[in-house]
């Protein structure tokens, strides 16, 4: 009788953040998660990342592998901001100065920006796509999608805006700032960006979320094999392969 009682307050409690995902006027306009305050309703928003906010499931695996992997020592590069919940929580283990941020989307920028302001957070976020390799053009094509896992540098909907974003080098960003760590969920852009990367600098933990149904196995394959290359190794996997940790020993200076 007990378990059966559960199920049904958890079934009721999921319909109802269903529909407070749904309606503004049933209930606040702000959610807390991790600690931190989150505008529902800012033009950005929809409604699945309203309701796993208000479920605590938004980037879940992504969250405990930050909190558990990155120390308060680690100078972090994070790539795809998202809503900036793991911004946030990188921020509470670092520090806003030993953090920066690049999104390459212009109106996911803004929607982070808003809630690292609403939370007092003055954290680093540049609109840029980052690149390797030789020949880096200034700007490229970007599809902004109404949902923030839709967008990507691959077109995957006819339900995408087309933006010019800028570019910014990699190597040269890692260098510069002196990176350890490098956080990243790029819906796919992680094949070319990482699988061409020719060092990572002084880069020794790698934690990422991989898009391999959206690239193809041929092509994840081979941007973990030149991680490989590189000297980096799969220490976790969460989800089947679907959010890693990698790490190196000795990572060689640029």
């Amino acid at each position: 009788m007990k378990k059966a009682l559960a199920r049904h307050a958890q079934i009721l409690r999921k319909r109802w953040l269903r529909l407070r995902s749904t309606f503004q006027w049933l209930g606040p306009r702000q959610a807390q998660y991790h600690g931190y305050a989150f505008d529902l309703w800012h033009p950005r928003m929809y409604p699945e990342a309203r309701y796993s906010l208000l479920f605590g499931t938004y980037e879940a695996p992504e969250i405990d592998m930050i909190k558990r992997r990155l120390t308060p020592s680690d100078r972090v590069i994070e790539i795809g901001a998202g809503l900036g919940a793991t911004s946030l929580v990188i921020s509470g283990v670092v520090g806003c100065e030993q953090m920066r941020v690049y999104e390459a989307d212009p109106k996911t920028k803004a929607l982070a920006e808003h809630n690292f302001a609403l939370n007092e957070r003055p954290i680093d976020i540049r609109h840029a796509a980052l690149w390797s390799g030789p020949d880096r053009p200034d700007a490229m094509q970007f599809y902004s999608s109404p949902r923030l896992s839709g967008s990507s540098l691959f077109k995957r909907s006819d339900e995408v805006e087309e933006v010019r974003t800028p570019t910014a080098d990699l190597a040269e960003a890692l260098s510069e700032f002196g990176a350890t760590a490098l956080v990243l969920d790029i819906e796919g852009g992680e094949i070319d960006l990482l699988g061409r990367a020719e060092n990572l600098a002084t880069v020794s933990t790698i934690l990422m979320e991989t898009h391999e149904r959206v690239v193809g196995a041929e092509a994840h394959n081979g941007m973990l094999a030149h991680l490989r290359a590189l000297g980096f190794e799969i220490d976790e996997t969460i989800g089947k392969g679907l959010f890693l940790a990698l790490t190196r020993r000795a990572p060689t200076a640029a």
